[in-house]
C-alpha cells in the first residue's frame, strides 16, 4: 500500500476512534456524530464503510459499540 493511502487510512481510523469516544463519553449524540463525519474530509470507505451508504453503516457501527458497552443509544 502506498504511503499517502496509509497515511489516508490511519486518520480515518483516529478520526473514527475519536467520534467513538465522544459517543461513548455522551459528549456527542450518535446522529450528532454522524452529521459531523459527514461534513468531515475523511475518507470512509478506506476503512471498510460503503461509500454509498456511509450515513447508516457509520450509525449502525456507534450504536452496536455502545451495545457492546452496555449503553443505551441517545439519539
Amino acid at each position: 500500500m502506498g504511503k499517502v493511502k496509509q497515511w489516508a487510512e490511519d486518520m480515518a481510523e483516529e478520526y473514527l476512534d475519536s467520534l467513538e469516544s465522544k459517543v461513548k463519553s455522551r459528549t456527542i449524540s450518535i446522529d450528532q456524530a454522524v452529521d459531523i463525519a459527514k461534513k468531515s474530509d475523511v475518507d470512509f470507505a478506506l476503512i471498510g464503510f460503503d461509500e454509498y451508504d456511509f450515513e447508516n453503516d457509520l450509525y449502525c457501527y456507534l450504536s452496536d459499540s455502545l451495545n457492546q458497552k452496555g449503553m443505551e443509544v441517545l439519539q
